[in-house]
């Protein structure tokens, strides 16, 4: 583990690359620009002294977020969480069969390897499908401010 002053705690070093890199992607595409663009406009949809309506639009807006929020946290970490698994079983047998090799030496690189690879291969997938995703959200948000 590493400490990560960003967020004064203690992560991993993966942990800590994709928070440095995600926060590079916000920066490059734009991202500070459309929050505050976003900032802006709010004033026109929502002037101050109005309130929101909590209706049936936005139990739909709120569960389509949830449901996006769960398939792509199931959809990045699955391909490493299956990696690692069968990595698991195949020491497993490993260790069944050769009980004089320490298996444990050898399962920490072999997973990191195997994650790095996995990472490396699933990552414009990743990132294609993100995309793919956020743009799901702008339909339920027109639903729950029709004049978005």
């Amino acid at each position: 583990t590493i400490f990560n002053s960003t967020i004064e705690a203690e992560t991993s070093l993966f942990g800590l690359l994709f928070s440095q890199f995600l926060c590079v992607i916000f920066f490059i595409s734009g991202g500070m620009e459309f929050i505050l663009n976003i900032l802006y406009e709010s004033y026109q949809y929502l002037p101050p002294g109005r309130t929101l309506l909590f209706d049936q639009q936005f139990l739909k807006y709120i569960q389509a977020e949830w449901r996006t929020l769960y398939q792509l946290c199931i959809s990045f970490s699955l391909p490493a969480i299956i990696c690692m698994v069968l990595a698991d079983l195949a020491l497993g047998l490993l260790n069944r069969s050769a009980q004089q090799l320490n298996v444990f030496f050898f399962s920490m690189p072999l997973k990191s390897i195997l994650v790095l690879l996995t990472l490396l291969i699933s990552f414009p997938y990743a990132l294609h499908h993100y995309l793919v995703e956020s743009d799901k959200f702008y339909i339920y948000l027109k639903d729950w401010f029709p004049s978005v």
